[in-house]
């Protein structure tokens, strides 16, 4: 008997927002995995929380309907196992007080793309 093939089968609604959920989730764990950080001492920094949020702002479209503020939060718990109550309030407060003061931005595709630029006359011209 031939198996089916998933492919056809077609995500819709909460099942796919918690896909799109589960792998962005996972592409920022890694990013902040990749950067070879002792996490446990930034549990409480405000340039940690400013560095996440600003990954899940140029990571996740409007169009995906994902809230970000959840999924910042739900990042530090899983990066800082046993979270309290009162630090994930004291972490959605920080986000809160980032976000009012504009602190929480996207980088411009035209500057990515001359900072990129850049980088590659810079590794060509003194390799």
């Amino acid at each position: 008997m031939a198996t089916p093939d998933l492919s056809l089968v077609s995500l819709r609604n909460n099942i796919l927002l918690d896909v799109k959920r589960q792998a962005y989730k996972a592409k920022i764990l890694e990013r902040i995995k990749e950067l070879g950080l002792d996490i446990s001492k930034y549990a409480h920094d405000q340039e940690f929380i400013l560095l996440v949020c600003n990954i899940i702002e140029h990571l996740v479209k409007k169009s995906d309907h994902i809230p970000k503020k959840d999924l910042a939060v739900e990042i530090f718990t899983e990066l800082f196992e046993p979270i309290t109550e009162v630090h994930k309030q004291i972490l959605e407060a920080s986000i809160d007080f980032l976000h009012k003061n504009g602190n929480i931005k996207k980088v411009s595709a035209y500057k990515l793309f001359r900072v990129g630029v850049n980088e590659l006359f810079k590794c060509k011209i003194f390799r």
